[in-house]
C-alpha cells in the first residue's frame, strides 16, 4: 500500500492554497499526531517563505521612496501614538520557545499559523509615507478631481468622507486654499513643489502623509506585546469578578492596529484572532478583507506589504513589479 502524501509534500509541491484550505477543515485535528507534525512543518515553511519576502521587500520598497515609521510627525504627537512603530522587522528573540509556551498557556490554544509566525518571524511594522510619485489613493483622487472642478476648496468633501475623523481640518482646509492660490496650474504642479510646500505647513503635511491609511500597512505586534494584552489575563478576570459572568468579548490575540490607528488617527477594532484557537489557522476578525491570517500574509506579500493597494484604480504597476520580482509562493 502506497504511503500517504504528506501536507508538506503537497504544499512544497505548489498546493499552496489548497493546503491549507484542508488544514483548516481538519479543525482541532490537527493536533493529534501524526497530523500535528506534518501540520507544524506546513506552517513553519510556510512562515520561512514569508519571513524571506518580507526581508526582500525591504530594502526594494526604501529604494523606490517609502519611508518607514512615523518621522514626519512632530515629536509630540509620535510619542502620542499608541503603540509607535518599532523597526520594520525584529527577529524572534532567543526565548521565544518560552514566551510561546506561556502564551499558549494563557490562550489555551493558538493557532500553528500564529506559533510559526512568532518563532520564524518575530514582529513587523511596515508603517510608513509612501513615495510621492505613487498615485492618489481613492479618498484624496476623489479630492482631486473635486479641486480640478472647483477654483477653490470646500469643506463639503470633509463631511462627506472624514466626519468621524478626529484630524484638525481647519489647518488643512487654509492650506489647501493657500496651496491652489499659490499653484493656480493645480494639477499641473511637481511632485517636489507640493512636498516643499506641505514641509512648510505641519497641519497640510499631516494630511497628506495620512494618506498612508490606505495602504493598510502589514504589521503584526510582537509576542511581548501579546504577553502583555490584558485581554488574557486581567481584563478578563476583572470583568467575571464583578459582573459574575463571562466578558462580553471573547479573549482574543491583537495582531495589528487598524489602518487609521496605525497612523495616530481614531479609527476602529484592531485585526485580532479569537482565542482559544487549536486549529491550524484562524480567521484574522476586523481585517477588511474577511480572511484568515495566513491568506492575509499571502494578500500581503502580493501587494509588497500594502495590501491597500489592491483597491487603487491605477496602482504604480511598475513598482509593483519591481516589489514582487522572484518572491516565494505561500
Amino acid at each position: 500500500m502506497a504511503e500517504r502524501t504528506t501536507y508538506l509534500a503537497r504544499y512544497l509541491a505548489g498546493e499552496y492554497e489548497q493546503v491549507w484550505a484542508d488544514l483548516m477543515a481538519l479543525g482541532e485535528q490537527v493536533r493529534e499526531e501524526p497530523l500535528h507534525a506534518d501540520a507544524l512543518a506546513v506552517a513553519r515553511e510556510t512562515m520561512r517563505r514569508v519571513r524571506a519576502n518580507l526581508e526582500a521587500l525591504i530594502p526594494r520598497l526604501q529604494r523606490l521612496g517609502y519611508k518607514f515609521g512615523l518621522d514626519w510627525l512632530k515629536p509630540d504627537e509620535q510619542t502620542s501614538v499608541k503603540n509607535p512603530p518599532p523597526p520594520p522587522f525584529t527577529a524572534p528573540g532567543p526565548d521565544v520557545q518560552e514566551q510561546l509556551a506561556e502564551l499558549e498557556r494563557l490562550a489555551d490554544g493558538i493557532p500553528l499559523s500564529i506559533s510559526a509566525w512568532y518563532e520564524t518571524i518575530g514582529a513587523v511594522d511596515f508603517v510608513g509615507v509612501p513615495p510621492l510619485h505613487w498615485p492618489l489613493p481613492p479618498w484624496r483622487d476623489g479630492l482631486r478631481q473635486f479641486w480640478e472642478a472647483h477654483p477653490g476648496y470646500s469643506d463639503a468633501i470633509v463631511e462627506q468622507q472624514w466626519r468621524e475623523s478626529e484630524v484638525s481640518w481647519s489647518g488643512f482646509e487654509a492650506a489647501c486654499q493657500e496651496f491652489i492660490a499659490t499653484h493656480p496650474r493645480y494639477p499641473a504642479h511637481t511632485q517636489e513643489e507640493l512636498w516643499r510646500f506641505a514641509q512648510a505647513h505641519p497641519g497640510f503635511l499631516r494630511q497628506m502623509c495620512s494618506l498612508g491609511t490606505w495602504l493598510e500597512p502589514l504589521q503584526v505586534y510582537s509576542v511581548e506585546l501579546q504577553l502583555t494584552n490584558e485581554d488574557l489575563t486581567k481584563r478578563q478576570e476583572e470583568w467575571e469578578a464583578m459582573y459574575g459572568e463571562a466578558p462580553e468579548y471573547p479573549p482574543s490575540l491583537l495582531m495589528s492596529a487598524d489602518p487609521l490607528h496605525k497612523y495616530g488617527i481614531s479609527g476602529g477594532a484592531p485585526y485580532q484572532i479569537i482565542v482559544p484557537c487549536r486549529a491550524a489557522d484562524a480567521p484574522l476578525a476586523d481585517e477588511p478583507h474577511t480572511t484568515t491570517f495566513v491568506s492575509y500574509l499571502r494578500l500581503c506579500c502580493r501587494w509588497g506589504g500594502l495590501p491597500g493597494l489592491g483597491d487603487y484604480r491605477t496602482p504604480p504597476r511598475e513598482d509593483m513589479a519591481a516589489l514582487k520580482r522572484n518572491l516565494l509562493p505561500t
